[in-house]
């Protein structure tokens, strides 16, 4: 649950800089009427090809790497030298041993792309294994999350399953961090 709580404040970093641009905004509706939660379902992942950036980081510092990979991977799509395939990808390792904002764990950022996709630059391309895992669907803004990975750490527990310490978000759908209408896949890797 702690390693949820910290991923939301990491996710609630990433806009921070966008947020400073933008001009004042009417106070925000109550962000837990716009979250939905999918039920779980243990399933598995199929193997995707992956252009990602990998980093050792913190919760505290890693908007800089983010920002960084997915505007390299833009600027490849935009140039035509990146083919996608799917959607943004993170895949996390070691999360579940952070213990604040400073406790650093691996991170891959990256999007799922043809197979047949090169490296460009710093990018780098590896098949991700197909990943069995407890899943839901997550819907609304980037301050919910911390519900969705409650539910599915809770039921995780409830089941009895034993983690792998990878998880993996797929963003299916963004509109911004406080839209209600984001679709995120919430994947914790299980045994």
């Amino acid at each position: 649950m702690r390693a949820a709580l910290i991923l939301t404040l990491s996710l609630a970093l990433l806009t921070l800089r966008t947020e400073a641009a933008d001009p004042p905004k009417p106070p925000a509706p109550d962000k837990a009427a716009d979250v939905s939660v999918g039920e779980t379902r243990v399933m598995t992942f199929p193997a995707v090809t992956f252009i990602h950036a990998p980093t050792r980081t913190t919760f505290a510092d890693m908007v800089g790497p983010i920002e960084k990979t997915l505007a390299a991977i833009e600027k490849g799509v935009k140039e035509k030298q990146i083919t996608p395939a799917g959607s943004a990808m993170f895949v996390y390792r070691g999360v579940q041993q952070a213990k604040g904002m400073n406790d650093p764990f691996d991170l891959e950022v990256g999007w799922v792309v043809a197979d047949d996709q090169k490296p460009l630059g710093d990018l780098k391309v590896r098949k991700a294994d197909a990943f069995k895992c407890l899943a839901a669907l997550y819907q609304g803004p980037v301050a919910g999350l911390g519900a969705g990975y409650g539910k599915v750490f809770g039921d995780l527990s409830a089941r009895k399953l034993e983690p792998t310490g990878e998880h993996r978000e797929l963003y299916l759908h963004w509109e911004g961090k406080d839209s209600p209408n984001n679709v995120v896949w919430l994947l914790i890797g299980i045994k």
